[in-house]
């Protein structure tokens, strides 16, 4: 009888954990929002409605290779700004901030990005608050995600989400890389038969513009002090960590071309970009490859001047890749081989630059 009694119990704690709104179900699609004065930056009342009742979405960031899924919290305002923030990252918000000279920024509206921890998520959300920031993403320093709570100041005027910690590695290597990155927090939606979509009309336009892939692979070499410069056209892998607008690498050769088993040239690529031909195996295996061999980029090699995005299945594979990954053309790397055999060195001196406007 008392384990039965037990059983009950705990059945009936976690309806009122549902219905008490912890999951975001409750409370908050009962809200009426005909008359909320957020209604004019949406269009229609439905609409509204619909942004204020969306518990997840995906995370944009300019470079970063995949969406970052996000939980809306259990507190704060329910309506996330609809254009393009800066994203910053604030290693501790559980001290407060002074608007002047932290998050010093123009009118676009700031998202500061930080780790769960130290403090409760309501002091780090108000310290956000009076610096002057209009949304607060939480990293997750644990498996998983939730939808964070903060009952001391539920209706505090700021957005607040949480990503997943393996998301929030990615997110800060890019951050740390440039002071700022843009980004965009895309509200979804589902229906009864788990058909999600993007809530806010041109969202999708804006994702395409902001994550740009695309870029310029610039090879400089110098002969009888003249300098001479081809540049190649590559694209980002939909795995591994972002590009920032300008990076310098010394890049050479793979030992065996393939990157397909452990490189016999592992003591020369540590931090360096490594050139790689197709084939013989898949994307994600020459990456897992050239990550073991402590390589921080890898530059692949199309067996056409054609060149496309690079992916791996399944989705959470891309997490596995301490490195960023682009594809060049076979024009591309024919010269960049034919310069590193030239010059009869082990390296050469090569510039990525990612389409940023």
């Amino acid at each position: 009888m008392r384990q039965i009694y037990t059983s009950v119990s705990f059945l009936s704690l976690i309806y009122l954990i549902v219905t008490d709104g912890v999951f975001g179900t409750s409370e908050e699609t009962s809200i009426d929002f005909a008359n909320n004065e957020e209604e004019s930056l949406y269009g229609s009342t439905n609409f509204g409605r619909h942004l204020a009742t969306s518990f997840f979405g995906s995370l944009y960031v300019d470079g970063v290779s995949i969406g970052l899924q996000y939980f809306d919290g259990d507190f704060g305002s329910k309506v996330h700004p609809v254009n393009e923030v800066k994203l910053v990252y604030v290693e501790n918000m559980c001290i407060t901030h002074d608007e002047n000279s932290c998050l010093t920024h123009d009118t676009t509206p700031i998202a500061i990005v930080t780790k769960r921890g130290f403090c409760s998520f309501g002091q780090k959300a108000v310290n956000a608050k009076n610096a002057g920031a209009e949304s607060v993403i939480f990293i997750n320093t644990l498996p998983g995600n939730f939808h964070v709570p903060a009952p001391s100041v539920q209706d505090i005027e700021i957005s607040i989400s949480m990503i997943n910690s393996k998301d929030g590695s990615l997110l800060i290597e890019a951050l740390q890389k440039e002071n700022y990155r843009n980004g965009l927090i895309v509200p979804y939606l589902c229906d009864a038969l788990n058909d999600c979509g993007v809530l806010v009309p041109d969202h999708d336009d804006w994702i395409s513009n902001l994550q740009r892939y695309e870029g310029t692979l610039v090879v400089k070499k110098s002969s009888n002090s003249n300098v001479f410069t081809d540049s190649f056209s590559f694209l980002q892998a939909e795995f591994g960590y972002s590009i920032s607008s300008k990076e310098a690498w010394d890049i050479v050769l793979a030992e065996p071309l393939d990157a397909c088993n452990p490189l016999n040239n592992s003591n020369e690529v540590s931090n360096k970009a490594v050139l790689v031909s197709r084939g013989s195996c898949e994307f994600g295996t020459k990456a897992s490859v050239l990550t073991y061999a402590g390589a921080g980029m890898m530059v692949l090699v199309n067996n056409s001047t054609d060149i496309f995005r690079m992916g791996v299945e399944p989705r959470d594979r891309a997490y596995n890749f301490d490195l960023s990954a682009i594809q060049i053309g076979s024009d591309a790397g024919e010269t960049l081989m034919w310069q590193l055999n030239q010059q009869n060195s082990t390296s050469l001196s090569v510039e990525i630059v990612r389409v940023v406007d």
